[in-house]
């Protein structure tokens, strides 16, 4: 189904680019919109523990990506005078 296809190209995305952020977070939206579409509760539990992981990891790596941005920017927020 097209869930499934979704999922199949974000995970290509992924391997090409194991930070690409954007791609963590659609992952966690079809994950849940599976888990939706789940005929049973196990499966629905399992997409939603899937779901929640991949937020996790689209939050850790925007985090680093800022952190880095800010780095390289010359240390980010600077109090005024």
């Amino acid at each position: 189904d097209i869930i499934n296809e979704g999922i199949q190209n974000l995970e290509k995305a992924l391997q090409i680019d194991k930070q690409y952020d954007d791609a963590m977070a659609y992952m966690n939206l079809l994950h849940r919109e599976r888990a939706d579409l789940s005929p049973d509760e196990a499966g629905y539990k399992k997409d939603v523990e899937i779901a929640d992981n991949w937020m996790s990891k689209a939050l850790e790596t925007r985090k680093i990506k800022a952190e880095a941005a800010a780095k390289k920017a010359g240390g980010g927020i600077t109090e005024g005078n």
